[in-house]
């Protein structure tokens, strides 16, 4: 697949002053990675735009990931490697955090890889436009079949609510830090907590400074998808955290305007796991209790025109019968 290119970034680069001036932090987590690593970090460093510092952050593999880490610094003297302890991915990311010094600050998994001029157009839309958050569009590698997922249409600043909104609903195309560019101070005081889902809870402290977002056009980043891991994969209870992320941050929303659909993306997340959760026949000891957190909201569904006759419905039967509803979800 071809990236859909965002068109200043060819009268930018070809200046060659403005953006080209400021450092971009790029930071790779590795954890077992090494059969993707390399091309992960090849389009790291085949990257158009060079003013680049690299931090490849080896969580402790017991793979080849470490030594494969120190070649590359030995290749390609903007790369640096820092080898610690496995602590997790929020601690990778924070541990780069910290070494990081460049301008602008942009994360990339090491399964995954990036269109050569990801970085130039990210920072060509951030000096345009002024912005201390810039969003482009990802595809996803199914098996190697490309699929583009999400892009924008057009460039445009979206306000604070609906920043908001789409973090609750809009799953990784919000949600995740690998298809942004940040601008390092709309980054100070803000980290990675330990667990999972810690992108929503990261991009949503963003979020809560103001900060100038932009939406830009292009599919830059490629997100891997294993088809077989994906479908051989257990459900585990650590799927519970995106539904806590998600209410801490609706909890959290005092405006009338933006709690509903704050909570519409909650209750959809709490769905989807409790369908897993029932499809897979584990953790069903966590049933009872999510069930009964769901239709704590049921009125609120069936009276909102936000959720539609589907929506409805599902919460009807829930409310109904947890045996029906449990025969009705979809198996494995």
């Amino acid at each position: 697949m071809q990236a859909i290119f965002y068109q200043p970034i060819l009268m930018c680069l070809a200046k060659g002053e403005d953006a080209l001036k400021f450092v971009v932090s790029i930071i790779v987590p590795i954890y077992r990675a090494e059969k993707y690593l390399n091309k992960c970090v090849q389009s790291v460093v085949d990257q158009s735009y060079r003013n680049l510092e690299i931090i490849l952050v080896d969580d402790g593999s017991p793979d080849h990931c470490p030594a494969m880490c120190d070649a590359w610094a030995a290749k390609d003297d903007r790369v640096q490697v820092i080898h610690k302890e496995n602590g997790g991915f929020s601690s990778a990311r924070n541990v780069g955090l910290d070494a990081a010094t460049g301008d602008y600050i942009q994360f990339v998994d090491s399964d995954d890889w990036i269109m050569p001029d990801m970085t130039a157009a990210l920072v060509s839309c951030a000096v345009n436009e002024n912005a201390d958050v810039v969003r482009c569009g990802y595809c996803e590698n199914v098996d190697g079949d490309m699929q583009e997922i999400c892009t924008n249409s057009q460039t445009y600043c979206p306000e604070y609510n609906k920043l908001v909104i789409d973090i609750m609903n809009d799953g990784l195309m919000s949600g995740a830090v690998w298809n942004k560019l940040y601008k390092r101070g709309v980054l100070d005081g803000i980290r990675f907590r330990p667990g999972y889902s810690e992108d929503i809870l990261f991009n949503y402290c963003v979020i809560q400074k103001k900060p100038k977002m932009v939406y830009m056009t292009g599919t830059y980043y490629v997100y891997r998808v294993n088809l077989a891991s994906v479908t051989n994969s257990v459900f585990r209870p650590t799927a519970f955290s995106i539904i806590e992320v998600k209410k801490q941050i609706m909890d959290g929303q005092s405006d009338e305007q933006v709690k509903p659909y704050c909570l519409k993306g909650y209750l959809n997340s709490a769905m989807i796991v409790m369908n897993n959760m029932l499809s897979s026949g584990r953790c069903l000891e966590y049933y009872p209790g999510l069930r009964a957190e769901i239709l704590k909201y049921k009125w609120t569904v069936w009276r909102s025109p936000l959720y539609g006759a589907r929506d409805k419905a599902k919460m009807l039967l829930l409310a109904l019968s947890a045996k029906l509803y449990r025969k009705a979800a979809p198996k494995k």
